[in-house]
């Protein structure tokens, strides 16, 4: 005859809180085979969901604050149902950063897994830089602290060795207000 199969997840009754929505992972299900319109046996299987995703993955153990190179890392096919964090999708996003934490060869690379580096070293002699409509003020500084493109740092000017807060515009500037 005619064969048809329903599958269905099987709800447990005894939930105190309103169900959810069925998840990744493993889940049970009930498999219904139909023959000629009639229910002819159910049976109860697990199954097991997958998101599957082309995913940025380490290709060596990489160490904390390592400076990522297109050689450390790859695209692969990995299920991501489980992962905690965004996993990156373009290598662009891992090359050229650094990393936040170690990664183990094979490791899917998650986005709180890289950051930009740093730009600006303590220490570092960088400009300090005042802008105002018809007014531009520069000046040597001295770094009291690490700062990334974007970030406020302390810096001292040496001329008038003062301490002041400024943004980090890039590996040489930093941008103080008036």
């Amino acid at each position: 005859g005619e064969i048809e199969l329903r599958a269905k997840p099987r709800l447990t009754l005894a939930c105190h809180e309103p169900c959810r929505m069925v998840g990744l992972g493993s889940i049970p299900v009930m498999v219904e085979a139909w023959v000629d319109g009639r229910l002819y046996r159910t049976v109860s299987l697990a199954m097991r969901l997958s998101l599957m995703r082309e995913v940025v993955v380490a290709s060596y153990p990489l160490p904390r604050h390592g400076l990522v190179k297109a050689t450390d890392v790859r695209l692969e096919r990995r299920d991501i149902g489980m992962l905690t964090h965004e996993p990156l999708a373009d290598l662009t996003l891992a090359v050229g950063r650094r990393t936040t934490r170690m990664l183990a060869m094979g490791a899917v690379v998650a986005s709180d897994a890289v950051e930009l580096p740093p730009l600006i070293q303590k220490g570092d002699v960088v400009t300090l830089m005042v802008e105002s409509p018809g007014l531009l003020v520069m000046a040597k500084g001295i770094a009291q602290e690490v700062g990334k493109v974007g970030q406020f740092v302390r810096v001292k000017n040496t001329a008038s060795g003062r301490e002041v807060l400024g943004k980090v515009e890039n590996s040489k500037t930093i941008r103080v207000g008036l």
